[in-house]
């Protein structure tokens, strides 16, 4: 909470909190957490890690977060990008992607980037977009890229 409002005094124009340990240990993400750092900051605040359901996301925006990250349940389940985006707007959605090259292809990873998946990282990334994301958060070799697809 103290780095959050540091942050955001010192200029961060958005602040990201992943928890990838929440989908790894099988939680939900910090909601009490989330809470008291979207009380104590004025800037757009997402978050991510152990969202698996609309409920969640629900949760999360009433406690203080302005845009939600889904990643591992979106790749299990990928009419929860298309549920979210309808219930809240693309605005919101941002769908995280952690993509590794193997063997000279792109595949899509879950779980923090521990494990593989057989889709390709560019039919997911836009499968996703015609889904309703309304960002996309792609993990390449440890570097982040936020794109909004419009």
């Amino acid at each position: 909470v103290e780095l959050a409002r540091q942050y955001s005094v010192e200029g961060a124009d958005e602040l990201v909190f992943l928890d990838i340990g929440a989908t790894i240990e099988n939680r939900k993400t910090l909601i009490d957490l989330v809470e008291r750092v979207g009380a104590s900051i004025n800037i757009p605040f997402s978050v991510g890690g152990g969202i698996s359901d609309e409920k969640i996301v629900y949760d999360l925006l009433q406690k203080g977060a302005d845009k939600v990250s889904v990643n591992s349940a979106a790749i299990r389940h990928p009419e929860l990008i298309t549920k979210i985006a309808s219930l809240y707007g693309a605005q919101c959605l941002i769908v995280a992607i952690d993509a590794k090259c193997i063997a000279g292809t792109w595949k899509v990873f879950t779980h923090g980037g521990q494990k593989p998946t057989e889709r390709s990282l560019f039919e997911w990334a836009k499968e996703a977009q015609e889904r309703g994301a309304g960002e996309k958060l792609q993990g390449v070799h440890g570097r982040l890229h936020r794109r909004g697809h419009r």
